[in-house]
């Protein structure tokens, strides 16, 4: 009886570790099927192509809002009260108001805008000047080389009117028209109307 149940053991052990390989055998003949099939289906597919269109790609975060935008996008124009399409990267808060702007509208000129915490434009950046605004949108200091002019300085008031002027060479009066020709080095300090109070040289 003792002989019986160990040899009936030795079988059923031996059962066991053909069934085991078995398995491991079924699974290495999937595996490889599965690794064939993947294999034809990527070369029946071709190489990966090297451009994808799209009018527009959505970033998200793992909640599922919207935090960013890369495509074809309006932006409003701040001077002109109207829309102004063009390609552009836009990136959003959680509450989805905008923060930074990097894209070319209107096809002019490529520019970067910077929001503020009120979601008002504060800083901006074009190919030839850096500028930043009040909360109110105003200009109120403007670095740069405006088209066709020198390299300049020129701080604004909240009314958006000019009150230190560093570094131009052509100076236009907003009130009287007056145009004055300045050494590249003049410093020109105006009050709240636009009239020189002090200059030099």
């Amino acid at each position: 009886m003792n002989e019986a149940n160990v040899d009936l053991r030795d079988v059923l052990e031996r059962f066991e570790k053909v069934e085991k390989h078995n398995r491991q055998m079924k699974n290495a003949a999937l595996t490889i099927l599965l690794l064939l099939a993947f294999a034809v289906l990527v070369g029946s597919a071709g190489a990966l192509p090297k451009v994808i269109e799209a009018e527009q790609f959505v970033i998200k975060d793992p909640n599922g809002k919207v935090r960013g935008r890369f495509g074809f996008l309006d932006r409003i124009s701040e001077q002109k009260k109207q829309l102004i399409p063009g390609p552009a990267l836009v990136l959003y808060s959680d509450e989805g108001r905008s923060l930074a702007r990097l894209g070319t509208f209107g096809g002019v000129t490529g520019d970067l805008h910077l929001e503020s915490s009120a979601g008002k434009q504060s800083t901006g950046l074009t190919s030839n000047m850096l500028f930043f605004l009040d909360d109110n949108s105003v200009s109120r200091v403007e670095v740069g080389i405006p088209q066709g002019k020198s390299p300049s300085l020129t701080v604004s008031d909240s009314a958006g009117q000019e009150r230190t002027i560093v570094g131009v060479t052509q100076l236009v009066y907003k009130q009287s028209g007056i145009v004055d020709k300045r050494a590249a080095s003049s410093l020109v300090l105006l009050d709240d109307v636009g009239n020189v109070i002090w200059s030099a040289p």
